[in-house]
């Protein structure tokens, strides 16, 4: 059988990024044992049916010690590397929580739940500062805790993010065979001057097209320009690959004008508090075009 440093080798190389890592939950010996005879390659216990297979309810009431034996006894019936549900970490430093886990030889427990009730609610603090070069990173332990990530608003993406953002779908997508090729683009109908009078925006994604908004002139209205942006956009991208035109809109809009010019009804997403803002989503198809966007090696990337 190997030894835990062994598996905690192993149980590191499992995660390989692209490739999510299953685990399935165990509780005490006899489970992880089945689950093992069935192929599993790592285990993990569950917070929840461990603590009730003691008689113990969820949220860290079984005492540690328990917690400890249990894991004992399921590390000594398998020859598969173990993830321990740790909860919160039992209301201790990161320190604590690493140093114990180590001389336990438990080499990755997964700090996975937020209680913040009475003396526990600022338990996470030391967590967030600990920072880089605390045990809990020198003990390459693995950590999800729910809650220590803030959230940053910005009013535009960083260029070096969205390079990141961007090579993540590709990869991604390139595993499931499909190819997003989006581009934004815009149809502009200028009048004597050089003035815009009509404008549609829209967007391709995958094998579809969709349109983002559309806007005429409150003095050229009536005129068919809108009609005339619509035709030019399905005459551009019909028998180009794509399967259909989307839009979107609202009950104080154009719906009916849309009717006309030959989009149906998908379904609509109703505006209790203001029935003016009701939502409509439209499509039209190409029908009989073959097409072939969004499949990948048959379509220009992104």
């Amino acid at each position: 059988m190997a030894d835990q440093a062994e598996h905690a080798k192993a149980f590191a190389e499992l995660h390989v990024k692209g490739s999510p890592l299953v685990l399935f939950n165990i509780w005490d010996a006899g489970s992880a044992q089945a689950v093992a005879r069935a192929g599993a390659r790592a285990l993990a216990t569950g917070s929840w049916p461990v603590a009730a297979a003691q008689g113990y309810e969820d949220g860290e009431t079984l005492p540690l010690d328990l917690v400890a034996a249990n894991l004992e006894r399921i590390v000594a019936a398998v020859d598969l590397p173990v993830s321990l549900d740790f909860e919160s970490g039992y209301g201790r430093a990161p320190d604590e929580v690493s140093a114990g886990a180590g001389a336990r030889g438990f080499f990755a427990p997964s700090l996975v739940d937020e209680r913040l009730i009475g003396p526990l609610a600022s338990r996470h603090g030391p967590y967030r500062r600990s920072g880089q070069g605390s045990s809990l990173d020198r003990g390459g332990l693995i950590r999800v805790m729910a809650g220590e990530h803030s959230i940053e608003v910005l009013d535009g993406l960083p260029a070096e993010i969205e390079r990141t953002v961007e090579a993540g779908h590709l990869v991604h997508e390139q595993t499931h065979g499909v190819v997003c090729a989006y581009k934004l683009f815009s149809m502009v109908i200028r009048g004597e001057g050089g003035a815009a009078i009509a404008v549609l925006t829209a967007y391709t994604a995958y094998a579809e097209v969709y349109v983002d908004d559309i806007w005429v002139d409150e003095h050229y209205r009536g005129q068919g320009l809108g009609t005339k942006l619509l035709t030019a956009l399905e005459e551009r991208y019909r028998g180009q690959g794509y399967n259909n035109i989307n839009l979107v809109t609202s009950a104080f809009q154009a719906a009916d004008f849309y009717l006309k010019c030959g989009f149906e009804i998908e379904f609509f997403r109703q505006n209790q508090h203001n029935p003016e803002l009701t939502k409509t989503f439209m499509v039209k198809f190409f029908d009989g075009v073959p097409q072939h966007r969004g499949t990948l090696g048959k379509d220009q990337g992104r």
